[in-house]
């Protein structure tokens, strides 16, 4: 049996032929026709339940991501929630390290920029920016506060406290 390819090859030889000819078609020129044509359709069938075959494994296989997405965001949420209760206990207790067999674990201060709260409505124009719509500018606001300057409608927040454990 011939490949799809050959086949598709030799049909589209035989089309041509037939269309340069006078219109008559030789009795085994017309059976090698009907025979290549069934060889076709066969693989053209072949074809088409691969291709079906490869859509519903992709089906599947969506819906297994799908399902380990979920099953990714129920365990991080989880861990979040586990990670803030461990946090708050310690606070709470008084205890900002403890080292276990296997872990240190310490509540520290929060690096990076400090947190602002902003009262929006208040911002005067010379802090805010457009970008599609007026926003306060929080790095200008930031570096007023932090140079001293006190702006009635914003002021830097305290730190919060994040669990770390090694």
């Amino acid at each position: 049996m011939s490949t799809l390819f050959e086949l598709t090859g030799q049909l589209e030889c035989l089309r041509h032929t037939l269309e340069s000819s006078d219109g008559e078609i030789p009795p085994d020129l017309l059976a090698w026709l009907e025979g290549a044509e069934g060889e076709f359709a066969a693989k053209v069938e072949a074809y088409c339940n691969v291709i079906g075959e490869l859509e519903a494994l992709a089906t599947a296989r969506k819906a297994e991501v799908d399902r380990l997405k979920a099953l990714h965001s129920t365990t991080a949420a989880t861990i979040s929630r586990m990670r803030e209760a461990l946090r708050e206990s310690m606070i709470r207790t008084g205890q900002t390290r403890v080292e276990t067999v296997r872990h240190k674990v310490w509540v520290q201060t929060a690096g990076g920029a400090q947190p602002l709260n902003i009262d929006e409505m208040g911002v005067p124009e010379r802090f805010t920016r457009t970008v599609t719509h007026t926003e306060p500018d929080r790095e200008a606001i930031r570096k007023a506060l932090e140079s001293g300057e006190s702006l009635p409608f914003a002021c830097l927040a305290a730190r919060g406290q994040i669990l770390r454990i090694k």
